[in-house]
């Protein structure tokens, strides 16, 4: 007997598709309330995942900016002090 396929077609695991870090996210979201439709749990997944992306590149453009302003900031009195 074939266990994948049902009368009402094939079998598609839950987290087919998605990366690890949605993974992750849709494991936390079927710890919370597995009694929602797999339909939202994966849209809950998928947008804290890209949540996360865009808040670590946020973080990183920050610390490069502070970074740059140091640099700058140095180079000013750098120049002051020189003359």
């Amino acid at each position: 007997m074939n266990f994948n396929r049902s009368s009402l077609g094939t079998y598609v695991p839950m987290d087919e598709g998605l990366n690890n870090v949605q993974k992750k996210y849709l494991k936390e979201e079927i710890l919370k309330n597995h009694n929602r439709p797999t339909a939202e749990l994966r849209k809950i997944a998928i947008r804290k995942a890209a949540e996360r992306k865009i808040n670590r590149a946020f973080s990183e453009i920050m610390a490069l900016v502070g970074l740059g302003i140091s640099l700058l900031f140095i180079a000013v009195v750098l120049v002051i002090f020189q003359y």
